[in-house]
């Protein structure tokens, strides 16, 4: 099913999430993969830069803002950004 939600959406931004691409790592070379992005100081890290044990209960936390004594945790990109078409 993720698959044909992927093929169904070529004209568009349709890519893994990061937790999507931790599961199914083999699709990220053919559809890309968002990267983990940070709510609070908008860093970004690629979806495999980080020491994630793929646990969506347990999201990774933004290594910035640990440096900085806070624990905001990371996330992949809001769902009304995920199908953005080139004409956008």
């Amino acid at each position: 099913m993720l698959i044909e939600y992927l093929d169904a959406h070529t004209d568009a931004e349709a890519r893994l999430t990061p937790t999507l691409a931790h599961r199914y790592p083999d699709l990220v070379a053919e559809y890309g993969a968002y990267d983990w992005s940070c709510p609070r100081c908008r860093e970004t890290y690629e979806w495999n830069a980080l020491d994630w044990d793929g646990d969506t209960a347990d999201l990774p936390l933004c290594p910035a803002c640990v440096r900085d004594n806070d624990l905001v945790t990371l996330s992949g990109p809001e769902p009304n950004t995920q199908l953005r078409t080139s004409q956008d």
